[in-house]
């Protein structure tokens, strides 16, 4: 059973690593310039999300995030309000709302909880099966 739980515990935060990608947070935080953003949207039922517009070098960039993390909490932003944005200078289509060290930490427990919620599932439906009694 210990093996089982191991194998689970290193595939589920696999797949978590990959798709909450913090790697786009930390070569954000290496790397990333700072700029401002303006709300176009807000969607409060839509897991509270910010859209947004930046600029890099007169092209325009739309991209979707969260309050907070050296931005107004969402309860506190507008459409039109001008906010932090960092984006990556190499691939100026990647940005993050707010400072993306922040950011970071955020990912990385969505990561340890991927890790250990999939396993501790999987691992007790196959207890309640009986498959390891």
């Amino acid at each position: 059973m210990v093996a089982v739980w191991l194998t689970l515990t290193a595939l589920s935060a696999t797949v978590g690593f990959l798709i909450i990608n913090p790697m786009q947070d930390v070569q954000l935080a290496k790397h990333g310039l700072r700029t401002t953003g303006t709300v176009t949207a807000i969607e409060p039922e839509n897991h509270q999300i910010v859209r947004y517009r930046y600029s890099v070098s007169g092209k325009d960039y739309v991209e979707s995030g969260h309050g907070g993390r050296g931005n107004p909490v969402f309860a506190n932003i507008a459409i039109g309000q001008t906010l932090i944005v960092f984006y990556d200078p190499a691939k100026p289509e990647t940005s993050t709302l707010g400072y993306p060290g922040n950011n970071l930490k955020v990912d990385l427990a969505g990561v340890v909880f991927v890790a250990i919620a999939i396993p501790f599932v999987i691992v007790l439906s196959l207890l309640r099966r009986g498959v390891f009694g």
